[in-house]
This record gives structure tokens, C-alpha cells and sequence, in this order.
């Protein structure tokens, strides 16, 4: 008889498979852990595959799995991304609304259709499915992000504003919503009301770069340009480089007199310039605000 490991069971039983040994036998629809082994292996290869970017490999395996065990929302999940990250957007909806079918009340299924559907643009949808995950988990920061990220795309500040607000009076802790607040509070010179929600969000994740800039940003909008550096200093430190927010940094240095650190981050910004030029193979990147990712134009990825 075949006998799985511990890390092998945890696996099968966190996938929905039953061990064969009890008085009732194993409840229809499920496998057994000596035919679920081979399953579980495939579905961890799939998923490396896909967090390494080879989403055509990793559709295939999960295709085959979904195949063999239709009910297993962990592979119909899995399977969902690889579609979406293959362009499917449509087929990745189909596949996780079987997954929530198996499971209505999972507000974290609810929550991924509802991002699916805001991937492909189907707005409505995804507003109601961010509501249902509200009525499922009221304290759902992403749920909340999302129906923020909707008024945004509405140019609806107030309204964005007022979700915002009503996530955190529901409890809701999450540092981008802090900041994403913060940074709608810089734009109407609320600037005490800014500097609150972004220490805060600075203090719950230390190193979310977004709020660190937009709280540099404060500062600098309070005059403050010392303060504005150093916060500055640490986004750019903890988030990939970002030629706007280097050059940005550099120039403020520059005009505070500290011309060698201006250098350093000002180097480092050419040097990006240079590597996207036309012929050089290099990909560029626009920051812009949204719901969900909060930060300023200049801020770094």
C-alpha cells in the first residue's frame, strides 16, 4: 500500500482528499490519498511553473488536473490564473465561477472572480461580486480596494473617498488603503489628515514603498524637505528602480545641497534612461494611481 508522507498528506487533505481508511469509506466525488500523491506533485510543479512565468506549461498541467478531480477548487483556482495570465480572461471567469458554485459562501473565491471580472472589464460584475465579499466578510481590504479602484476609474474622488472611510470605520486594517487615503487627502491639502493615515500605514507594513513616497510627499508639500528626502530615501529603497522617483530624489538632494548623495540616485536614474532606449531590448514602465496600487507619478514600482 502506498503510504504518504506528512508534508504529502497535509497536502491532499488542504486539496479536498479523504484517507480511504474509515468506516464509511471515501464520500463520493473525492480520492484517495494513493490516488490523489501523483495529482498533488503535478499541482505544486504547476504552480512553480506558473509563478515562474511559464503560464502555456502550467495551463497544460492544470487542464489535466482539473480533468481529473473537476471538483477541486484549489486546482480550478490555480487553473483560473494560468488562463488569465495567458490572455483567457473570459475562459478564467468561467472556470472560477464553477469554482465558486462549489463553494458560495468562500469570500476569497468570490473576491477573485470579482478581480477576474475587473481584469476584463467587466465592471458591474465586479462591483457586485466586491459587494457580495462585503456581505460574506465586511473587513475585506480588497474588496474594499476594489470598489475604491472603480470610482477612481469613474473620476470619482468623493465616492472613492467615502469607501475608503467606511472600510476603515468597519475595521478594516490594511496599509493601502491608509495610503491610497492619505494620498486623496494630499491632493486637497488635508495635509495633517495625510501625514496620520501614511505614518500609520508606514507602521502597520514598513516596507510598502508606495506609502513611504506619498508620505515623502507630504513632507514636501508641507515644506518640510529634509523629512521629504529621507522618506523618499526609504521607498526608493525597498521597491525595483524606478528612473522617475531616482531622478526625483536626486534633484531634491541636489537643491538641498547634498550633491554627492544627488549624484548617486541621479547616476542611477541615467543609467535606466540609457537601458530603454530604443534597441536596447529594455522594457519601460508609467506609474499611475490607482484604487489598488496607490502612488503618485513619480513614486517607484
Amino acid at each position: 500500500a502506498v503510504e504518504p508522507d506528512e508534508e504529502v498528506s497535509e497536502m491532499l487533505r488542504s486539496l479536498g482528499y479523504l484517507s480511504g481508511a474509515t468506516s464509511t469509506g471515501v464520500r463520493e466525488g473525492t480520492l484517495d490519498p494513493k490516488d490523489g500523491i501523483a495529482l498533488a506533485r503535478d499541482y505544486e510543479q504547476a504552480r512553480a511553473l506558473l509563478k515562474a512565468g511559464h503560464s502555456g506549461e502550467a495551463r497544460g498541467k492544470l487542464e489535466r488536473l482539473v480533468q481529473r478531480s473537476p471538483n477541486s477548487v484549489p486546482f480550478l483556482t490555480a487553473y483560473a490564473a494560468a488562463l488569465q495570465a495567458a490572455g483567457g480572461d473570459q475562459a478564467a471567469i468561467d472556470v472560477l465561477r464553477q469554482a465558486t458554485e462549489l463553494n458560495a459562501g468562500n469570500d476569497l473565491l468570490q473576491l477573485q472572480l470579482g478581480d477576474a471580472h475587473l481584469h476584463a472589464g467587466n465592471l458591474e460584475e465586479a462591483r457586485a461580486r466586491y459587494q457580495l465579499v462585503l456581505e460574506l466578510n465586511p473587513r475585506s481590504a480588497r474588496a474594499w480596494l476594489g470598489l475604491a479602484d472603480l470610482a477612481h476609474r469613474r473620476q470619482d474622488p468623493a465616492e472613492e473617498r467615502r469607501l475608503l472611510d467606511r472600510a476603515l470605520a468597519a475595521g478594516t486594517s490594511s496599509a493601502l488603503i491608509l495610503t491610497r487615503l492619505g494620498q486623496i487627502e494630499l491632493a486637497t491639502r488635508e495635509l495633517a489628515s495625510a501625514e496620520r493615515h501614511l505614518e500609520e500605514a508606514t507602521h502597520l507594513v514598513p516596507g510598502l514603498a508606495s506609502a513611504w513616497w506619498v508620505w515623502g510627499e507630504a513632507a514636501e508639500a508641507d515644506g518640510r524637505l529634509e523629512v521629504a528626502a529621507a522618506r523618499f530615501a526609504r521607498a526608493v529603497a525597498g521597491a525595483a528602480e524606478d528612473e522617475a522617483a531616482l531622478r526625483h530624489l536626486g534633484q531634491l538632494l541636489r537643491e538641498l545641497g547634498r550633491e554627492a548623495e544627488a549624484g548617486v540616485y541621479l547616476d542611477r536614474a541615467k543609467a535606466l534612461e540609457e537601458q530603454r532606449r530604443p534597441g536596447t531590448g529594455a522594457s519601460t514602465t508609467t506609474p499611475s494611481p490607482s484604487g489598488s496600487t496607490p502612488r503618485s507619478s513619480a513614486a517607484p514600482s
